[in-house]
């Protein structure tokens, strides 16, 4: 056992320190610095797990809206005035437009 000596005024005490305590403080904390290591190293494995889930996700989801896209493009690059006409359209025969006296502003009123 190791022995400390404090001196406080004219008293002496003696402070007797126990190394089990002391190796059981150090076992404790080197079990929690593991815990602690084996926990940060299971959650990056996770991480990486969710990110290679997310990146097959995006690219199903990009490949789907190429699809849409090219599907848009071919249905817009056959519409002619023919197949409106044919579908029911008709071409306006005089165009009215609006005018605005003064200018619309979105705002909130602070007066109240």
């Amino acid at each position: 056992m190791q022995n400390l000596r404090i001196i406080l005024g004219n008293v002496e005490e003696v402070l007797v320190m126990p190394r089990p305590r002391i190796m059981g403080t150090l076992a404790t904390v080197a079990v929690g610095l593991i815990a602690l290591y084996i926990y940060f190293i299971a959650s990056s494995v996770a991480y990486v797990a969710a990110t290679k889930e997310l990146a097959k996700e995006v690219r199903g989801a990009n490949e789907k809206l190429a699809l849409l896209e090219s599907e848009y493009l071919n249905k817009k690059n056959n519409i002619s005035e023919a197949l409106a006409h044919e579908l029911g359209f008709s071409e306006i025969s005089a165009v009215h437009y609006v005018a605005l006296e003064k200018a619309l502003t979105l705002g909130t009123n602070h007066d109240q």
